[in-house]
């Protein structure tokens, strides 16, 4: 029997060899391959079956238009798109890199200069992307890579394009279910109408797990989604005493249930961060309100 793989490989083998498998995710599979035309190396993203069977090839398509015209130093632009073998696909360049996810699986919470240069970067990409009304939707440390010392945000558009497939009434898209932990209300409402403060919602989510080690909702993906809906984080000064508390209000405002609550674009979030981890100047951040117990003035994050 002729494999997936192999399937794939004739179907692209026009414009790309196909050379390994590099990985897979709840929703699709990643694969190295050369693209035939220009000699590079890249990375081309599949959709799984599941997926590609209700997903539109067209609107699949049109979102990934939109995608490509993205051009950010901190976004990993997206080269070509497709289907094969039945499956939508996308080509991007091959990065040799290390994803945020990885990096937390090793270490747990993350040094306070990483923590500011990873926001700092994916803050810079989702505010261009905004800029050009393009919501990533599915910001989560498996989309930041991590690659001579900046952080790139990879997949915008597959987020939008998979929230085209029409589900069952009632039914939980498969991309919710996989993404439980980053998601903001408003998405695991079912909410049409989404802006970037979502995204903002899922960075502080990301910028949460690398001060504690931990997202802020952990469990079934169900109960997560509930509790994203419904239940208040516990803030990162209970869970870290030596915390700047200033630090601990700037993440939980991000963490506001209702978009209005939150900072209005990712660079305001990052820049109430960055002045919080200033444990002196910590209790007159802007637009920021602070817990009434002290202040706490050390630095450590873990």
């Amino acid at each position: 029997m002729v494999s997936h793989f192999e399937r794939l490989a004739n179907n692209l083998s026009a414009r790309y060899r196909l050379q390994t498998t590099l990985g897979s995710s709840a929703t699709s599979h990643m694969y190295v391959a050369d693209d035939l035309r220009s000699g590079e190396r890249v990375a081309i993203k599949v959709l799984r079956a599941e997926q590609a069977a209700s997903v539109s090839a067209a609107q699949f398509a049109a979102e990934f238009t939109i995608a490509a015209q993205l051009a950010h130093p901190n976004i990993v632009p997206v080269y070509d798109s497709g289907t094969a073998d039945g499956l939508p696909y996308y080509v991007m360049p091959y990065i040799d890199g290390e994803s945020l996810r990885a990096q937390l699986d090793s270490d747990g919470s993350l040094p306070t200069d990483d923590i500011l240069l990873v926001a700092a970067d994916v803050s810079a990409a989702l505010d261009y992307a905004h800029h050009w009304r393009v919501v990533h939707r599915d910001i989560k440390p498996e989309n930041i890579l991590l690659h001579s010392g900046r952080a790139l945000v990879l997949d915008f558009g597959i987020a939008l394009a998979l929230d085209a497939i029409d589900h069952p009434p009632r039914s939980i898209p498969p991309l919710v279910l996989g993404n439980a932990q980053y998601i903001s209300p408003e998405l695991a409402r079912g909410d049409t109408q989404i802006d970037g403060r979502s995204d903002v919602y899922g960075l502080a989510c990301v910028v949460y797990e690398m001060i504690w080690g931990h997202p802020p909702f952990t469990g079934a993906p169900s109960s997560v989604l509930l509790r994203h809906i419904s239940a208040e984080p516990m803030p990162l000064s209970c869970r870290l005493p030596g915390l700047p508390i200033g630090v601990s209000a700037v993440v939980s405002r991000a963490l506001a249930k209702a978009p209005a609550d939150r900072f209005p674009s990712a660079g305001a979030f990052m820049a109430a961060l960055r002045y919080a981890w200033d444990a002196n100047r910590a209790p007159s951040i802007p637009g920021v309100d602070l817990p009434s117990f002290p202040r706490a003035d050390s630095r450590q994050t873990a």
